[in-house]
């Protein structure tokens, strides 16, 4: 999250306000999107996380997905486990030799 120079979009159904923690220790200037299925709750802390700290986006997935992917600037990653889970045990991060753009095609 800190080696991003220009953005960061995080694709997980399952989300917290802890990826909000781990997003909020981004650099100036590095835009933060969420693409994810929505809770009422998790929705409450985005918008109080956005009323205080810089933006986050965020954009319901229009169906749901197996797989969890990050992108760092043009850098996709595909993730063993959802972000808010990363840490608690053995969990897998492989970078992908795709773009950003054909991942983001998906989702529409």
């Amino acid at each position: 999250m800190r080696s991003a120079k220009q953005r960061i979009v995080l694709i997980d159904n399952y989300v917290d306000d802890r990826v909000l923690s781990l997003l909020d220790k981004r650099g100036e200037g590095v835009e933060a999107t969420i693409h994810s299925r929505y809770s009422d709750s998790f929705l409450t802390d985005l918008q109080k996380y956005n009323a205080q700290q810089r933006e986050i986006k965020f954009t319901q997935l229009p169906h749901k997905n197996h797989d969890r992917f990050l992108i760092i600037d043009d850098d996709v990653f595909l993730l063993g486990a959802s972000v808010k889970d990363m840490g608690i045990g053995l969990c897998a991060i492989t970078k992908m030799q795709t773009t950003p753009e054909t991942i983001l095609k998906l989702l529409k």
